[in-house]
């Protein structure tokens, strides 16, 4: 009985810790723009990034411009960041979408993180790196919002989607297997989180000890 009772304590000690950490990202807490209803109490708001990057034959490229919580990062280079007569830079606006007024999202695709708007004052090649609260398993480019186009990842990680830059409009990663509820992370992929199951089965194993014990002691008592 002790033995299963210590059982008990060391799984739910392994598993207390495990609903802080749904989340995806730059070490902290996915920032969600439109919060699942499990993580909407303690939810902060993302942040973006109005910036100019110093163009010009003497730029220096590649360049990377990212939002404060790290959770986008426009990525440019590829050669001298050209600009019209008169100009110095470039400017560079990174702004996280609420999904509400946007074209669905198409079948089988759940968002793994936010919508991002993103415009580069010029034309530019570069990437865009998006922390994501789900593994990502693709990603969407929309020019105005009124449809989505699927974009090619070209790396990903399972807290990260790598896609290329198309021009300004709005990015989005998304993903095929994760819950629209919970987000994913080291305790699961949505769903009932691991902790609540380590406890069940736990209380089940402590319910068969009780049980065992009680009939040992029943027949050492009729014996």
């Amino acid at each position: 009985m002790r033995s299963a009772v210590l059982l008990l304590l060391g799984l739910v000690q392994a598993g207390a810790a495990v609903p802080s950490v749904v989340h995806a990202g730059p070490g902290e807490p996915y920032r969600w723009v439109d919060p699942p209803a499990a993580v909407a109490p303690a939810n902060v708001a993302p942040q973006g990034r109005l910036a100019e990057v110093p163009a010009g034959p003497d730029a220096m490229v590649p360049v990377e411009v990212w939002t404060p919580d790290l959770q986008a990062t426009v990525a440019i280079g590829g050669g001298p960041l050209r600009v019209a007569p008169g100009r110095t830079s470039i400017p560079v606006a990174i702004t996280p979408r609420s999904t509400t007024g946007l074209a669905p999202l198409p079948r089988s695709a759940i968002a793994a993180g936010n919508v991002y708007e993103v415009s580069v004052g010029e034309r530019v090649t570069g990437t865009l790196v998006l922390a994501t609260a789900h593994e990502p398993t693709g990603a969407l480019f929309s020019e105005d919002g009124r449809a989505w186009t699927a974009v090619e990842l070209v790396a990903s990680t399972a807290v990260e989607a790598r896609v290329d830059y198309r021009g300004a409009g709005l990015y989005l990663a998304t993903t095929d297997h994760a819950s629209t509820e919970l987000p994913a992370g080291p305790g699961g992929a949505g769903g009932v989180p691991t902790w609540v199951v380590l406890v069940v089965l736990a209380a089940a194993l402590v319910t068969l000890a009780v049980a065992a014990g009680t009939r040992t002691s029943s027949r050492n008592a009729g014996g």
